[in-house]
């Protein structure tokens, strides 16, 4: 399966720009794009829950937007100050509705092995494995709504940054 890429043009980046750096504060910046970020992401995210095959687990429930790759484990990438990530994918803390099984190893040393994750079996489905065929959800959501999303982030970064304000102008306010 080719990855291709995608083009897209995006005007107003400037002025975006300009408006996230007068706030001054980089935290705040930051919070803004990501907020950002995620409400652009959700057609995306709601196409692949739409065309995610229904199973016995949970794997609807567990396509989510997140700022960490593979969410539920905690990695995250380690980013400029100006640089904000937004994922969306499968949370690999969602586990899928069986109970985990004790197991004995080799030294006949008792554990509880965990059934994986939704993430554990969410990249078979997708792609497929030799004795199933590949049932793709993320890929085809991501190139039906990728300009959709592309298209919410100028608007959805305004209000962000007017929220900003607004809520900046209240605290000088006060005092």
């Amino acid at each position: 399966m080719s990855t291709g890429s995608s083009r897209f043009k995006f005007e107003g980046g400037k002025e975006l720009e300009k408006a996230l750096r007068e706030i001054g504060k980089t935290a705040t910046a930051r919070n803004i794009a990501t907020r950002a970020l995620k409400v652009a992401a959700e057609p995306i995210a709601e196409e692949a829950r739409r065309l995610a095959p229904e199973d016995k687990g949970n794997l609807r429930e567990a396509i989510k937007i997140g700022t960490k790759a593979n969410m539920g484990r905690g990695r995250s990438l380690r980013s400029k100050d100006d640089t904000v990530y937004t994922f969306i994918g499968i949370d690999g803390s969602v586990l899928p509705p069986k109970e985990s099984k004790t197991r004995r190893n080799k030294r006949k040393t008792r554990f509880l092995q965990n059934s994986g994750g939704v993430a554990a079996y969410s990249i078979f489905v997708e792609y497929g494995t030799e004795s199933m065929a590949p049932q793709p959800f993320m890929r085809p959501a991501f190139e039906r709504e990728k300009h959709k999303a592309v298209e919410r982030m100028a608007p959805a970064l305004w209000d962000e940054i007017a929220k900003a304000a607004a809520r900046a102008a209240k605290k000088s306010a006060k005092g």
